[in-house]
């Protein structure tokens, strides 16, 4: 007894473990029974470890969450952004459908336009053909009346002029008829053939080329063939009151010839010209006239080509081309004397400049192609090859100074390797690059000094070697002629 009053607090807890609480209303702090403040911080503990794993949690969702977003939005933005480049893709597509598409309706247009321009040219062929014929009647019904004029005066004594009269009568019937079998099948061919022409390959008339077949296969046949068969019957039969109708007269060679300016070179080492015996004139829608040999309403043989421009041709014809030995007269005052062939000078000949330069050599593609020779006004003279009227190859040109190059030329200018030996004794070996010293070389002056390196534009440049007449060397680097650094020799 004694004992727990000495000891009260035994068998207690400690006042100060013991928690209090107010129990009623009354307001009374009691002690709680069996809770110690160990409890209480365990509990504590528990409870923050509970909120962490929430709030662990509940971020985890969040995040969760926002990353599925992320994603969604990522996709979708990929998505879009392929759409995009693929919808980009098939518009520049179609932008360039559009483009051909309106390029094959503008080369279509123009087909167009020239298949209505070939139809307009052939109308006016047509119209010309028709003047042809009634200009043929004209003739005819002319024919008639001197033939009636020459009955008449013969007084019907001789009935074999009189039959050839008739004969006569007979072919301008003929002839007349053919004409129209000509026409029909040239009406029928062209329709044909345009039928059966791509609409980019119908090609606008060239005023020349063109009316120049059609003149010469219709014309020409019958102005020409019947009118000068006619004209040559009746005056070789009768006389030349029928024959020298002045449309039909022949020019002569020599009158032809004499039209010439003087100063003229023979050309009889090309090749004989052959003058045909039956000469006929022929006119040209486009201006040009024709006076020579006609071979089935075609130039052949013989004869002299006018052109409008101005520019004359004298020599032989083939089948509507130059082709043989001629003489061309250009109006800018130039001249060509020598060999043609396909229409164009090829072959050899001479052609004179109108400011006094002259070519000597062969030609290919009417122009100065292979060997031959240049003698220009000033003294210069050029021989070697040439390509394309210029000077291409390997040749030798002499200058009226007295300076002389031999080597390769490449469009008419000193390039490749070659030797230039001047007037005054200096010498060149070496690389020529548009007419000047350009890259290695060896220069001799006339005083004895010798350089041997590059040369730029002409002048020393780069390493080079610069040895004097009294034997003393100098190697460096040079610029624009100039010794910049000497280097160890």
């Amino acid at each position: 007894m004694n004992n727990q009053d000495s000891n009260p607090s035994q068998g207690r807890p400690r006042a100060e473990n013991v928690l209090l609480t107010r129990v009623g209303e009354d307001a009374v702090v009691r002690p709680l029974e069996n809770v110690t403040v160990e409890d209480v911080k365990g509990f504590v503990d528990a409870e923050r470890r509970r909120s962490r794993r929430a709030l662990v949690w509940t971020s985890t969702l969040l995040f969760c969450v926002f990353l599925f977003f992320t994603i969604v939005f990522l996709s979708l933005g990929l998505y879009m952004v392929r759409e995009t480049r693929q919808l980009s893709d098939a518009v520049q597509a179609l932008q360039g459908a559009a483009g051909k598409n309106a390029q094959a309706t503008a080369d279509f247009s123009d087909g167009i336009k020239s298949v209505y321009l070939a139809l307009d040219n052939v109308d006016d062929r047509v119209d010309l053909i028709e003047k042809s014929k009634i200009s043929i009647h004209q003739e005819y019904d002319a024919l008639l009346v001197d033939m009636q004029r020459i009955k008449t005066a013969s007084g019907g004594a001789d009935e074999r002029m009189a039959d050839k009269f008739d004969g006569l009568a007979g072919r301008i019937e003929s002839s007349e008829s053919v004409l129209r079998t000509e026409l029909d099948d040239l009406r029928k061919t062209f329709s044909d053939t345009l039928l059966t022409m791509p609409v980019g390959a119908v090609r606008q008339p060239d005023g020349q080329g063109g009316a120049a077949s059609l003149e010469g296969i219709l014309g020409a046949s019958v102005g020409a063939d019947v009118g000068a068969d006619v004209g040559a019957d009746v005056g070789a039969d009768v006389g030349a009151d029928v024959g020298a109708d002045e449309h039909l007269s022949p020019v002569s060679g020599d009158a032809i010839s004499a039209q010439q300016e003087t100063g003229r070179v023979d050309i009889a080492s090309l090749g004989p010209v052959e003058k045909s015996q039956d000469i006929r004139v022929v006119s040209y829608p486009n201006g040009d006239r024709f006076e020579g040999g006609i071979l089935n309403g075609l130039m052949h043989g013989w004869g002299v080509y006018y052109h409008l421009n101005g520019d004359r041709y004298e020599g032989q014809f083939e089948y509507d081309m130059k082709k043989g030995s001629g003489v061309m007269v250009f109006a800018s005052g130039d001249r060509y004397e020598g060999q043609f062939a396909s229409d164009v000078r090829s072959g050899k000949g001479q052609l004179y400049y109108k400011n006094g330069d002259k070519y000597v050599g062969h030609f290919a593609q009417d122009a100065p192609g292979g060997n031959g020779v240049l003698i220009l006004k000033n003294g210069n003279r050029y021989s070697g090859a040439f390509l394309d009227g210029e000077r291409h190859g390997n040749g030798t040109l002499a200058f009226a100074n007295g300076d002389r190059y031999v080597g390769a030329f490449d469009n008419g200018m000193r390039s490749g390797r070659g030797t230039y030996v001047f007037a005054d004794g200096g010498r060149y070996v070496g690389v020529f690059h548009n007419g000047v010293r350009h890259g290695a070389g060896k220069y001799t002056y006339p005083g004895g000094d010798v350089y041997e390196g590059q040369f730029v534009k002409g002048q020393r440049e780069g390493e080079g070697v610069f040895t004097q007449a009294n034997g003393k060397r100098v190697k460096g680097l040079w610029k624009k002629g100039e010794l910049m650094r000497r280097l160890a020799d």
